[in-house]
């Protein structure tokens, strides 16, 4: 398991997990990754799973390597290589990657430069100029009555005005039989099938499923982005409820104190940091038995 890494800039710290093929980097909200830095360009890029690999592919904005230098295509990003998208480095790890591995780059990160305060003045040399050759000025003249019509036409049009800046539409899924076969594939990029399961009754589509909190907050990500991309007639209602985690024995003894610990239908006994099935024993409270591992599980007596 692999994720996306915010190393530097305002979401220093969080981690996008790379359940899928595609994911979107930039400042919109609809971005799987939204990084609202200096100079992210609101659909900066693509991160893409290439193989056995990973990929950068540019959009509305740039990438640039621990160098500062351009990446360009094909893009092929190596894991744990840090990489900057504006003023904010980033880069992909495995999940059970230690986040001080990778070496912060020390490179500046150049942002968008200010418009200059002024060009160097040439010294004044109009008095002894000459005049501008007649033919020269008659297109000029021509040029500048040209514009001045073109205006005035655009503005006596504002209808046109309207549509030119209207955003385009979004597709309507108008029938259940429309709207599934678009959920169904969005699922499947991000790993959410066969955990996710669709249902269809009259006119609504339901999502059922016991997800983990990682799968659950990818949905709830996915659901955000899939109405924004679509306009839905028919109702969407996610069903899906957090999964139910068991203890795989039975506790048959329980002792505090000092020396706390618990039996196991097994026959195992368990002090306070012993591991059996991947879970790790890690608090004897006065009404709770608490185990790490795969998950967290609290047992109450």
């Amino acid at each position: 398991m692999f994720e996306l890494r915010v190393l530097t800039g305002r979401h220093q710290g969080a981690a996008l997990p790379l359940c899928g093929e595609r994911w979107v980097i930039g400042r919109s909200g609809e971005a799987d990754l939204q990084l609202t830095d200096d100079d992210v360009a609101s659909c900066h890029g693509l991160l893409l799973s290439a193989g056995d690999g990973w990929r950068l592919e540019a959009l509305e904005g740039g990438w640039r390597d621990a160098s500062g230098a351009a990446i360009g295509a094909p893009g092929v990003l190596p894991v744990d290589a840090p990489f900057a998208a504006g003023g904010a480095w980033l880069c992909v790890s495995g999940a059970a990657t230690p986040w001080g591995n990778v070496a912060i780059p020390t490179v500046a990160l150049a942002t968008t430069p200010p418009a200059a305060g002024g060009a160097d003045v040439p010294p004044n040399r109009d008095k002894h100029a000459r005049g501008w050759p007649k033919s020269l000025q008659i297109t000029v003249f021509s040029l500048m009555v040209l514009l001045t019509i073109t205006v005035a036409s655009w503005i006596l049009q504002p209808s046109m005005a309207q549509i030119s800046t209207q955003e385009p539409q979004r597709p309507y899924l108008s029938t259940l039989q429309e709207l599934r076969p678009a959920l169904l594939a969005m699922l499947r990029d991000r790993g959410l099938t066969p955990a996710v399961r669709i249902d269809m009754d009259k006119n609504k589509l339901i999502l059922y499923g016991s997800l983990d909190k990682e799968q659950q907050a990818l949905l709830a990500r996915m659901l955000l982005r899939f109405r924004a991309q679509y306009t839905l007639v028919p109702k969407l209602v996610n069903n899906t409820r957090p999964r139910e985690t068991t203890l795989p024995f039975r506790i048959v003894q329980i002792t505090s104190g000092a020396r706390a610990n618990v039996v196991t239908d097994k026959g195992d006994r368990l002090f306070i940091g012993d591991e059996v099935d991947q879970l790790r024993l890690v608090a004897i409270t006065a009404n709770e038995i608490v185990f790490n591992g795969r998950d967290e599980i609290k047992v109450k007596w």
